[in-house]
């Protein structure tokens, strides 16, 4: 995915839900190259977040949302769009609910020849500024400022992006208390969209199934841990798909351990065979594998090394020990 971002226009709406009084804008901001920047740093960051939801609008003919955003696209009406974006934010947060509050940016750009309307809610951060107190004389001293917005290095909690030409949604939500219970709002009470699982939640549902089996039957089997992480990394590499099948059938050559892997995912809810892993995915799959031994010693491993013997071999020892031979060094070099 590329690093163009042009953005066309965009506002800023105040959501208060702390007692105070929500502001919704009447004009758009006025851009300038810093303000440029810090958008643009904050919707590619979120372009690359592997906490979002891939997903799409639920009952297409009676969803109020869709409607909103198939107006704009027919009307152009930015303005009058973001108002009733932030009004239907507000409704939804003062009726009962802990969200908390912030700024909610909302955005028409163009990234990678796609157009999108992004809505991005900036919940404020706490900082802490230095303060001039002049009665008396001048004593500087330490204040916390809230309804600070988020740094351009900081992930934001919760945002939407619309493809408004397939109006498929790029959603990353977050649990507050709605009528005593716990649960994501966005999805469920503003778009009314599909629920699915973030990339994260998948691969760690795939990653944790495996690994409780290989420890319940197959006493922490490391080398079958070891084929695991280099199967889903290289499938991973080759397809950006996870690929249930072809895992059970390399990670346990036994049927008892395939169908108690194959189980395993089932309960979990998930159906499909090979499931389709965004590119954000990759830091948490293609990774080091560590290994921590029962005496303190810490090793780190790539996972296109795990299973190969020319560089290095892990060894079952009669007494019941593992050995671990690493082999055809060139240099070492300290860290």
């Amino acid at each position: 995915m590329g690093q163009d971002i042009t953005i066309k226009r965009a506002i800023l709406h105040i959501l208060d839900n702390a007692g105070g009084i929500s502001v919704v804008s009447d004009k758009t901001i006025p851009m300038d190259s810093e303000i440029n920047e810090y958008l643009n740093k904050h919707i590619l960051k979120c372009f690359s977040d592997i906490d979002v939801k891939n997903t799409n609008f639920e009952d297409r003919e009676n969803n109020g949302f869709l409607k909103i955003i198939q107006s704009y696209v027919q009307n152009d009406n930015f303005l009058e769009t973001s108002k009733i974006i932030a009004k239907t934010f507000i409704d939804f947060m003062v009726n009962g609910t802990s969200v908390i509050s912030g700024d909610l940016l909302i955005v028409d750009f163009m990234h990678d020849g796609q157009n999108y309307l992004g809505i991005f809610k900036f919940n404020y951060k706490y900082s802490y500024i230095h303060y001039v107190e002049s009665e008396d004389g001048y004593r500087n001293t330490i204040i916390k400022q809230p309804c600070t917005l988020p740094l351009e290095t900081q992930k934001l909690d919760e945002f939407v992006i619309v493809n408004l030409e397939t109006q498929y949604l790029i959603v990353k939500d977050k649990k507050y208390e709605i009528n005593g219970v716990k649960e994501e709002y966005i999805t469920k009470y503003i778009l009314n969209s599909k629920v699915v699982s973030t990339d994260r939640e998948v691969v760690d549902l795939v990653e944790k199934t495996a690994k409780t089996i290989i420890q319940n039957e197959y006493n922490n089997d490391i080398s079958k841990l070891n084929t695991f992480r280099k199967t889903i990394a290289d499938t991973f590499v080759m397809t950006n798909e996870i690929d249930l099948d072809n895992l059970a059938d390399t990670t346990f050559e036994d049927e008892i351990g395939k169908k108690a892997f194959k189980q395993g995912i089932l309960d979990a809810g998930i159906q499909e065979n090979k499931i389709k892993i965004s590119p954000n995915a990759e830091k948490r799959i293609v990774k080091k594998q560590k290994l921590v031994t029962d005496s303190g010693i810490e090793i780190n491993i790539p996972s296109s090394c795990l299973s190969d013997n020319e560089l290095v071999e892990f060894v079952n020892n009669i007494d019941g020990t593992i050995s671990i031979i690493i082999k055809n060094i060139g240099t070492i070099n300290g860290k």
